[in-house]
């Protein structure tokens, strides 16, 4: 009778406790309705990808943009938080998604220095 592990035999597999992810939201830009509209304009191609993941963002909700009316997803041209197997984004843009991760998701592209005006300043803690 044979009690020990076999020769050659590999020891046993202990996968490792997974921890949760924890993430904390940034906001990144705060703006009116009516200055996201000066600023971005609607990507149908870019929308139309979204809508079957796409284009899409890493994260979601992780950098957001707030309005007066809604809470905006963002993405960045540099890779931050944008997902982009088909390299579609252009150099120097801020995405804004709305509606992500649902078949009505809707993306709006500005360039970044537009933004300028409108950043977020974070505090230190």
């Amino acid at each position: 009778m044979h009690l020990g592990p076999r020769r050659g035999a590999a020891p046993p597999v202990i996968a490792p406790r997974s921890m949760p992810r924890r993430v904390t939201s940034q906001l990144v830009y705060s703006l009116t309705e009516d200055d996201l509209r000066a600023t971005a304009e609607p990507d149908p191609e870019l929308s139309m990808l979204c809508r079957y993941g796409a284009f899409r963002q890493q994260m979601d909700g992780w950098l957001y943009a707030r309005t007066d009316r809604r809470r905006y997803g963002l993405g960045f041209s540099n890779g931050a938080n944008l997902y982009d197997p088909r390299n579609r984004r252009a150099p120097e843009r801020v995405y804004f998604f709305r509606d992500a991760d649902t078949g009505r998701c809707r993306v709006l592209v500005a360039p970044w220095r537009a933004l300028a005006g409108f950043a977020v300043r974070r505090t230190a803690r």
